[in-house]
């Protein structure tokens, strides 16, 4: 039995589901008391992108997958953590956070480029895609604080050489619709590192309050 093609695979069906998912969280993180939606959505968005970019790996791929593993388990680490090493330039050993955010922003608040690559390339997938959402917020909340809010640009191009241009400027200015165009894991680690270039030119180190 021959395996399916790219042509069979739902990859249309699956980007538009996670468009529409990733656009209704975006709307849910305006609304506070809505945050165990906007949690649950987050992870349906991360659930969706996981499914697309395995459906892409599985139909390029010339091997059957192995008998013992499956796509969840064997996929998405790797195309996570390549990306991670892209954008950071760095080829890190995975390290494991408590707490995905506050561990990434720690070490990006340092500019410890290396800490920041562990961390991330340690964080499950959907978790890792779901910072797009979570620091959205937070980065329109500071950037609206900070005398000069762009000067925190200068954080991203020094932790993360590998971004495509424009990604970081497009969280800063709430374009909703960046993730979509290039690959999804920019977005989120871009608002993360320009969340932690904001708090250290407000002089926060972390979320106050959190």
């Amino acid at each position: 039995m021959s395996s399916p093609s790219a042509v069979n695979l739902p990859l249309s069906e699956v980007r538009r589901a996670a468009h529409d998912v990733h656009t209704a969280s975006r709307r849910l993180a305006r609304v506070p008391a809505l945050a165990a939606a906007l949690g649950h959505l987050d992870a349906a968005a991360g659930a969706l992108l996981l499914a697309e970019h395995a459906l892409q790996g599985y139909a390029v791929s010339t091997r059957p997958p192995p008998q013992s593993s499956t796509v969840d388990t064997a996929v998405p680490v790797t195309w996570w953590t390549a990306r991670i090493a892209v954008l950071t330039g760095v080829h890190p050993s995975p390290v494991p956070a408590p707490d995905l955010l506050d561990d990434a922003l720690a070490r990006a608040q340092d500019g410890d480029r290396d800490g920041l690559a562990a961390v991330l390339a340690g964080a499950d997938p959907t978790d890792g895609l779901g910072l797009a959402a979570r620091t959205a917020p937070y980065v329109q909340h500071y950037a609206d604080r900070a005398e000069r809010p762009s000067a925190a640009l200068d954080t991203v191009r020094e932790l993360l050489p590998g971004l495509p241009p424009g990604v970081a400027e497009a969280v800063l200015a709430g374009t909703p619709d960046g993730p979509w165009d290039g690959h999804p894991a920019d977005r989120a680690v871009a608002g993360t590192v320009l969340l932690a270039g904001l708090l250290n030119l407000l002089g926060h180190k972390g979320l106050p309050g959190d």
